[in-house]
């Protein structure tokens, strides 16, 4: 079977040369089709490199090149149609080249979905986020399009930045609908971004496939309760959007340093912390709020086995790894009830859910649960138990080929 993916990250190219938080299952996934003497695989990404393909490892990997003029780039930016055609060309030449009995692609937040009005084989659309919900929650409670403009009116690069960046999600948004409207088939792993597959493209067909986590975190050993009396560690892992939750972060943490708890709150992630603070008048480093940017997974299993609770404060989200990683390692977690969080959470057995923004009831739940190590004790060992059955390699790797083989039976 002849698979090429199109993927928002470039999977194992290079892969000496990234680090990121987010990503990392598309490595995992394609380490295990490496393995099958029964697939030839190929992988397509936008990259700075010019060449058109590079084979290794058993894998074609094709760069789409992104060096264009800066020119071109805002044509591209204010011109959605103009950009769309202009990467279908390359699209249309991976796939010629190529060959492919199916086609995958993963996430719809780049224009890769388009190729399905430019091919005859099945393209299989794996969900990752989906724009217009997120798009929907882009300001927390508290922060407008008005309010950024009196905030940031003295930094007019800043503003404009954020305003760019709030057009371009937009744009991409509509984009991605018009990609749905044109899609058959749909992998998902949770129950909202199923009701959006319907939703958006209600003649298609939906699977159920679950995503396999980073290596590190399969080898590591599982946590353990710390039997802490102080000193308690808490640990986050988001990105930059308002809509990550940063706020929440702050706001909890300062309710929690004003009840006397003695505790370190450790964020990861690609986090600007001043237009946040700012807005909240809560400085990080003054709620026990330390920042640790973009970390490694070994990093990050160090930080997790050493913390008593991870927390996830986004305003909208779908299937954060951050989330499963942390619970494949037992680690009791708690997060907002929002998108596809409930698909991954049993309520009080294998996690905790809380409102979103409600900063007290977040602090409250985190204080209980510190000084109930039983209650800690349960949550992370059905959480482990939930995660490794969940995110299980090979069963994961089975049903993904199941899918592929089930789309091309519908073809005849």
């Amino acid at each position: 079977m002849r698979i090429l993916w199109f993927t928002n990250t470039p999977s194992l190219y290079k892969a000496n040369e990234h680090i990121y938080n987010g990503g990392g299952w598309i490595e995992s996934l394609e380490l295990n089709l490496r393995q099958r003497e029964d697939i030839s695989l190929g992988i397509s990404f936008f990259h700075s490199d010019s060449v058109f393909k590079d084979c290794k490892d058993s894998v074609t990997y094709y760069p789409i090149s992104q060096n264009i003029s800066w020119w071109k780039k805002q044509v591209y930016r204010f011109s959605a149609l103009k950009k769309r055609k202009n990467e279908i060309k390359h699209f249309r030449k991976v796939v010629e080249d190529f060959n492919p009995d199916i086609i995958e692609v993963f996430g719809s937040e780049l224009n890769f979905g388009f190729v399905s009005q430019i091919v005859s084989v099945p393209v299989l659309l794996h969900i990752q986020g989906v724009l217009s919900p997120y798009y929907n929650a882009w300001y927390p409670p508290g922060y407008s399009k008005s309010s950024m403009l009196l905030h940031l009116w003295r930094k007019p690069f800043k503003l404009i930045r954020f305003y760019l960046t709030q057009f371009d999600f937009y744009k991409n948004s509509l984009e991605e609908r018009l990609i749905y409207a044109h899609i058959k088939y749909f992998a998902g792993r949770t129950d909202w971004d199923k009701k959006l597959s319907s939703l958006f493209s209600p003649s298609s067909k939906y699977y159920y496939c679950s995503e396999i986590l980073r290596t590190e975190f399969y080898q590591s050993p599982k946590w353990n309760v710390h039997n802490r009396d102080s000193d308690f560690v808490l640990v986050t892992t988001i990105s930059d959007p308002l809509y990550k939750g940063f706020d929440l972060v702050l706001k909890s943490a300062k309710i929690l340093t004003d009840s006397s708890l003695s505790f370190e709150w450790r964020v990861f992630g690609n986090i600007s912390p001043k237009l946040t603070e700012s807005k909240t008048n809560i400085v990080a480093e003054n709620v026990n709020v330390k920042l640790y940017g973009v970390a490694t997974p070994k990093e990050l299993v160090e930080n997790l086995l050493d913390a008593d609770i991870f927390i996830h404060p986004s305003y909208i989200d779908n299937s954060p790894n951050s989330l499963c990683e942390a619970q494949l390692l037992g680690l009791p977690v708690i997060s907002t009830f929002v998108g596809g969080i409930p698909s991954l959470i049993e309520q009080n057995k294998t996690g905790v859910l809380v409102p979103a923004n409600d900063p007290y009831f977040l602090a409250n739940t985190t204080i209980n649960i510190l000084h109930d190590t039983e209650f800690m004790t349960l949550l992370g060992e059905n959480a482990r138990t939930m995660a490794l059955h969940r995110h299980d390699p090979q069963e994961i790797t089975s049903d993904l080929l199941s899918i592929y083989k089930n789309i091309l039976e519908d073809q005849i």
